[in-house]
């Protein structure tokens, strides 16, 4: 999901003189702060390509001011079940049924300086925290309601107000997931004075694993119990885990802010988030602090700010925040110790008293994985640098990057990307929606991008301008904005950056988190001043995507308007009336110029969040943003492999042995995306059953690669590596070569792992056979990632004696030629082209083996059907089932057919071996810890490897083309590869690898998931 801070630098960055704050916003009362916007989603994996994933979706009813929270399915393609929520009516009724004594783990602390956690009981409590929630008699009673007990609410003879649910209102907060081996968890803070752990199971999860309740809140909650009610803000900020060591031991540690509930921070130790008693969880708290702990937090405010958690110079894992609103002092960087929440620095700014910093994005400028510079805003209007770079914290600094014009406050996190002329760019884009006046401002408010880094005589900012047009296309109408393309001056005495004014009157940026992504800088506009005729929700939410550069776009589409999955012409704007016609235009004519591609798109009425970006099964990437006024139906599900299924079969007993299992759709029997041939879902399949003697030695061969080019293998125990650069078989040119490259393995080998896995789009018609990684090939062809063909030529016997073992073979077309093939019984491919693995005798010579096809390696090797009987102790093959039944070598037959999205369930649906562990694409989480990163550069390819706390490692090479486009292909920790085309930095540039779908639903992004290389 994975940090945004990790970037390179070519170049020192300038020295910027700080300017005087003259004065420092007005303070307001947090408590009475309007909605505003609402948090952002979460989600089990930012790569959704597994079809099986789940988003997290808060809610909140401000006509009693309780919430939820609920657990959607979403598909490969991005669309989000909500009819189908895995918690039926949510977490809150779960906790309902949860009792409010001995049902429920709550905890707080004793509110001291190095906090000692406790229960969340009467007695447990100090006689001074007793006193915040009330008498001997009351105090009890305001506890328990607390914890939810219900009989003193009104509807039950009492006094205590009434609640449909006590889980509290869910405004601002983002959940946040966490992959754990006992059972996935969700973090998720509520105004009902707790955070919440809540099981992230699907089927069996939604209940309460345990609540935290802080102590800096005490003294408010009494407010809950008040009829009537006068909404309160409590656990409203944001949450982040990182690890840090302790005591000698790494730990997982939950932080947490309070946003416009307190002045406070808290950390949590995570590391079992499934404490069994409340004795247990209490121990889990490490530490709490506010304005009130010392003196050193006494420039804390209201903490408004998303922890940055990260190792800095000093060596130490350290949060990092903004001081927040309403602070007594100025706007200040508050770096504290990850393991105790002592502070490491308070970086303190040059503005005036009264001010407060938002939320930071952190970055790792030299690649040693520490951060080195922190960017942020604040309610003044003022974006700051901060110098975090020196190993001693009192060395670091803070300067004035830069002051806007009109002064407006920045309350959401900017954005970083590198500058092509060195140094970088800052995105941040101005608003605030803090008091009932901030409702009906009316200003003209702006998205900015300051370049860190530009000569001192760079002091302009280019101007862009944001004009509203319609986008038609048959019967749709779409609400859309273009913009000027105005180029930026980036010599000395030009551009300092750019400036692009919003439209509409009261429109403005707020929320966390605003990100650069394909060259773009994304985010999602509010307006609260927009008031609709009932029962249309007041408020207008817009997406935008400037490029990050100039504030302007690049000369080709990213909205896939028409909604055919294509970026062309039909995606842009047509002239208008008064529009600048080139030479030969006219009014209705499609504008093929950068002015006619829209930037923007009307979302929706209401309130809405930032946007998420994810990666779908067919397309690059999708925004998912907060529309809770939309209802999505829910589609039939399509476990395994999207669009199709896979057969499989094993070979075994020698001679021409005929399959000795097959299974038809195993994918969607068994819902995997693979098969571990060691310990499968149908352990007829295990090894074990061809090689009985765990001591019989062998190697392994891979057939029909150029025809199964989205297949991967782990054998060996190395990670999963797609079949084209197996061992290089699909290269070799030498028998002898490959046999003496071939690893000796036993069934006992330490380690020794024999799985094949496909990615969620394996059945996708597009370029699997290219460049890309290291193949050497660079002549594309387009097909599907699994050869398509039917059972009976794959697994019955077309020939007689040794020719029996080719197995209805085919003689390939050229390569990039659709086919069909050529039918044979003596040459070709064997298997009518169906993946082949082989696990030959160890013993086996160079003579005894074959190319495929001779002169095209890309097909891979092969025992000789001479040798087939003594040297071949077993054979899988797997292949595309599809519907159209026609085998590789006969008439129709095509290597891209349409998908099959019939969803045909299985008739039979036997239950998986207990404990076997086929592997399914989307086990990735974008939440695990990151170990280490490591980067190489060699001329103008870089490649990064991140290493996971899970042991997975995740592999970035990026090619920066002669044509200014940059090539990014990927090796997920699950084997999976993508590949990415898109504009260099420089932004001049695009080949379409940007946003191809059509609907915006619920999402969003943030630096602490998305890690920019």
């Amino acid at each position: 999901m994975n940090r945004q801070w990790s970037l390179r630098i070519g170049a020192a960055l300038a020295a910027l003189a700080c300017a005087t704050l003259l004065r420092a916003a007005t303070s307001f009362t947090p408590d009475s702060q309007p909605i505003g916007y609402v948090g952002q989603l979460e989600v089990t994996n930012y790569v959704l390509t597994s079809g099986t994933e789940v988003v997290f979706k808060t809610d909140y009813d401000r006509n009693t001011w309780t919430g939820n929270v609920h657990a959607y399915p979403v598909d490969a393609s991005g669309v989000v079940a909500l009819q189908a929520d895995w918690w039926n009516d949510g977490a809150a009724s779960h906790i309902d049924a949860q009792d409010f004594n001995t049902g429920r783990i709550i905890v707080t602390d004793d509110g001291k300086a190095n906090a000692s956690g406790k229960t969340f009981r009467w007695n447990s409590l100090s006689g001074a925290q007793q006193g915040l929630l009330g008498t001997s008699t009351t105090g009890p009673q305001v506890l328990n309601f607390v914890r939810g007990d219900q009989s003193l609410e009104k509807a039950n003879g009492g006094t205590f107000r009434d609640r449909s649910s006590v889980l509290g209102d869910i405004l601002h907060t983002r959940p946040y997931y966490l992959q754990d081996p006992n059972g996935d968890v969700l973090f998720v803070g509520a105004n009902d004075g707790m955070l919440h752990a809540i099981d992230a199971r699907t089927a069996a999860g939604g209940g309460e694993l345990w609540a935290f309740v802080p102590s800096t809140l005490l003294s408010k909650l009494p407010s809950l119990t008040v009829d009537p009610y006068v909404h309160t803000y409590f656990v409203d900020g944001g949450l982040n885990v990182g690890t840090v060591t302790i005591s000698g031991s790494q730990k997982n540690v939950l932080v947490g802010t309070l946003g416009a509930g307190g002045r406070g921070v808290f950390g949590i130790d995570v590391t079992n988030p499934h404490p069994a008693t409340e004795t247990a969880a209490a121990a889990n708290v490490l530490w709490e602090v506010n304005s009130a702990t010392s003196a050193s937090y006494s420039n804390l405010g209201y903490t408004y700010s998303t922890p940055v958690l990260a190792t800095v110079n000093t060596g130490a894992s350290a949060v990092i925040l903004g001081n927040g609103y309403n602070s007594a002092g100025v706007s200040s960087l508050f770096v504290l110790d990850l393991k105790d929440g002592s502070v490491i620095k308070e970086v303190k700014t040059s503005g005036a008293v009264g001010g407060g910093l938002s939320t930071p994005v952190c970055i790792d400028t030299n690649n040693d994985q520490r951060v080195d510079t922190c960017y942020a805003g604040d309610i003044d209007g003022k974006l700051w640098k901060f110098d975090l770079s020196n190993t001693s914290a009192n060395n670091w600094t803070a300067s004035l990057l830069y002051t806007t014009s009109p002064a407006q406050a920045i309350t959401s996190v900017p954005a970083v990307g590198m500058h092509p002329n060195g140094g970088y760019m800052v995105n941040f884009a101005t608003g605030r929606l803090l008091t009932t006046a901030d409702q009906t401002d009316t200003s003209v408010f702006y998205a900015y991008g300051i370049w860190d880094g530009a000569p001192a005589a760079n002091t302009t900012l280019l101007q862009q301008t944001l004009t509203e047009r319609s986008y038609v296309n048959g019967s749709t109408s779409n609400r859309v904005r273009v913009v000027t393309a105005n180029a930026p001056n980036w010599s000395s005495g030009g551009n300092r950056g750019w400036q692009v004014p919003l439209p509409l009157a009261g429109e403005r940026v707020t929320g966390d988190t605003l990100f650069i992504e394909n060259n773009r800088f994304y985010f999602a506009t509010t307006n609260p001043t927009v008031l609709n005729a009932s029962p249309t929700p007041d408020g207008a939410l817009w997406l935008m995507e400037l490029d990050f550069l100039s504030g302007s776009t690049a000369n080709s589409p990213f909205f896939d308007l028409s909604g055919d999955l294509q970026l062309t012409n039909a995606d842009r704007v047509s002239y208008v009336s008064g529009d600048t016609l080139p030479t030969g235009a006219h009014v209705g004519d499609i504008n093929t110029t950068a002015t006619g591609v829209p930037v923007g798109k009307f979302i929706d009425d209401g309130v809405g969040s930032q946007p998420l970006l994810v990666q779908l099964a067919t397309l690059n990437t999708t925004l998912l943003n907060e529309n809770p006024d939309v209802t999505l139906p829910a589609l039939p599900g399509d476990p395994g492999v999207a669009g199709g299924h896979f057969d499989f079969d094993i070979y075994y007993g020698g001679g021409a042995a005929s399959s000795k299992h097959h299974v038809h759709q195993y994918d969607d029997i068994y819902d995997v995306t693979g098969v571990n041939m060691l310990n499968a879902s149908d352990s007829a399949f295990n090894l074990s059953k061809a090689i009985t003697n765990t001591s019989t030695q062998f190697k392994v061969l891979v057939q029909n690669q150029y025809l199964n080019p989205a297949a991967t293998l782990s054998i060996g125990g190395q990670p999963y590596t797609n079949v084209k650069l197996y061992n290089g078989q699909a290269k070799e040119t030498s028998a002898a070569n490959v046999i003496a490259n071939a690893p000796v393995y036993t069934r006992s080998s330490p380690g020794f792992t024999l799985a094949f896995n496909l990615p969620v789009d394996a059945f996708t018609n597009k370029n699997w056979w290219d460049a890309a990684g290291g193949t050497g090939y660079a002549v594309g062809d387009v097909r599907a990632g699994l050869i398509p063909t039917e059972t009976k030529c794959v697994n019955t016997i077309s020939g007689s004696g040794t020719a029996a073992s080719m197995y209805n073979s085919v003689i390939p077309p050229a390569n990039g030629v659709d086919g069909p093939g050529t039918n044979s019984t003596t040459s070709g491919v064997r298997h009518n082209g169906a993946l082949v693995i082989q696990l030959i005798s160890a013993s086996t010579a160079a003579s005894e083996i074959e190319m495929a096809v001779p002169g095209r390696p890309e097909y891979g090797w092969r025992v000789t059907a001479a040798n087939y009987a003594t040297r071949v102790l077993a054979e899988y093959t797997t292949f595309w089932h599809n519907p159209s039944n026609i085998c590789f070598g006969a008439a129709g037959w095509t290597k891209t057919p349409a998908p099959d999205n019939s969803n045909t369930k299985p008739k039979s649906m036997p239950a998986a071996a207990a404990g076997s562990t086929d592997p399914k694409v989307g086990s990735f989480k974008a939440t695990s810890s990151v170990v280490s990163v490591t980067t190489t550069v060699n001329g103008n390819v870089t490649t990064v490897v991140t290493t996971f706390a899970d042991h997975t490692t995740q592999t970035i090479t990026r090619t920066k083309n002669a044509d200014g486009t940059l090539t990014i292909y990927t090796v997920n920790p699950d084997g999976t590869t993508t590949t990415d085309t898109e504009a260099d930095t420089e932004g001049t540039v695009n080949k379409g690898a940007d946003e191809k779908r059509t609907q915006a639903i619920t999402g969003r992004i943030s630096w602490t998931e998305r890690r920019r290389n």
